[in-house]
């Protein structure tokens, strides 16, 4: 498998973090939830050199969002 554009396919996700700072402290190098928000709007930006501001929007509101 190659690597996919950024429009076609992206996961922001650290598993068994949990929301709180707190939850997830056993493991190292987590990816806390404040970052992961910060690495979804930085590929936002990303995808709008790609793909113009008109179509990112468009994109953004039809993601799928977990949070669980």
């Amino acid at each position: 498998t190659g690597k996919r554009p950024l429009h076609i396919c992206a996961n922001f996700a650290s598993a068994g973090i949990g929301i709180l700072n707190d939850n997830g402290i056993q493991f190292l190098n987590i990816i806390r939830m404040f970052r992961q928000l910060d690495y979804f709007e930085e590929y936002q930006h990303r995808v709008n050199t790609l793909i113009g501001a008109e179509q990112t929007c468009h994109l953004v509101n039809q993601v799928l969002v977990l949070i669980t």
